[in-house]
């Protein structure tokens, strides 16, 4: 049902003029039955035929990107995580990497083509905002020390960027790319649907426990009955330091929604960064020991 649905989409864009597609953008906005089938094909392809609906709906995303239309890019930008969750998983989809390597490239620049910076500072009493106007608090409570210690989280922003553009997702460069691109999806979570949210949170478990087996894995309880954990067969998936902290804040967000495998999501990180720190610590080690 889902691949049927989605073949009906792909074709209907392809038929329309460009007057036409301004109109079209408005409408995908709500078109949730797509996004979820979009969902379910992007998180287990091999369930779905024909064998290129992947490469099909790789190039539509992109073409809804570059089409210039907000509504369209915002529609693309949701399925990052599923996209880049599949890639990691399965490097064999070619026009998945393609679609990736667009869409990080596009994005850390600006509309000059010159490497994008993304600047923010901590909040501080000291500094009115949307909650509070500093020049109304009580005098004692602004104290000259008291206020110059607030102020001093303000000397420093907190910045994300420039980042190099990359042509191709290799072994040196994949950890973060999908870190940046974790980074720019958790930016507009707020309009992303909860069945998006929730598939997300399913990737997340998949990515950080595939590999291990079962055993290994504590406090299992939704997820376990979910057969593509079950694999322990599989290879497991690596994940830098980085990119499990941006896992992190997604889940974060995801919590905030209410999203049912958000908790589920949050134990599997904080498994798989238990062991990858265990794994660093023992290699240190080691390696001290050959000297």
């Amino acid at each position: 049902m889902a691949d049927t649905l989605v073949l009906d989409w792909l074709d209907e864009f392809e038929s329309l003029t460009e007057s036409e597609i301004h109109t079209y953008s408005t409408e995908q906005e709500h078109n949730h039955e797509v996004m979820i089938a979009l969902y379910s094909i992007l998180y287990d392809p091999h369930k779905y035929k024909p064998d290129n609906l992947i490469d099909g709906i790789c190039q539509q995303l992109l073409n809804f990107y570059r089409s210039g239309e907000p509504h369209l890019k915002k529609f693309t930008m949701q399925f990052i995580p599923s996209l880049a969750f599949l890639h990691l998983t399965d490097k064999s989809q070619t026009s998945v990497q393609t679609l990736l390597v667009s869409l990080y490239n596009l994005e850390v620049i600006d509309s000059k083509g010159q490497p994008r910076t993304v600047s923010f500072r901590i909040p501080s009493i000291a500094q009115s905002s949307i909650y509070h106007d500093s020049s109304t608090l009580e005098s004692a409570f602004t104290a000259q020390n008291s206020l110059r210690r607030w102020e001093e989280c303000n000397s420093k922003l907190i910045s994300w960027g420039p980042l190099p553009q990359v042509e191709c997702l290799n072994a040196q460069n994949r950890q973060r790319v999908v870190t940046a691109l974790m980074f720019l999806y958790t930016r507009q979570m707020a309009d992303v649907i909860q069945q998006g949210i929730e598939f997300t949170c399913r990737g997340i478990s998949r990515i950080v426990t595939q590999g291990f087996s079962m055993s290994s894995v504590s406090n299992r309880s939704s997820c376990a009955s979910d057969s593509s954990l079950q694999h322990s067969s599989l290879p497991r998936v690596p994940v830098s330091g980085p990119l499990l902290i941006e896992l992190c804040h997604l889940i974060y967000h995801a919590a905030e929604r209410c999203a049912a495998m958000a908790i589920q999501a949050l134990h599997d990180v904080i498994q798989r960064a238990s062991y990858e720190c265990y794994a660093g610590k023992k290699k240190e080690l080691t390696t001290e020991n050959l000297y």
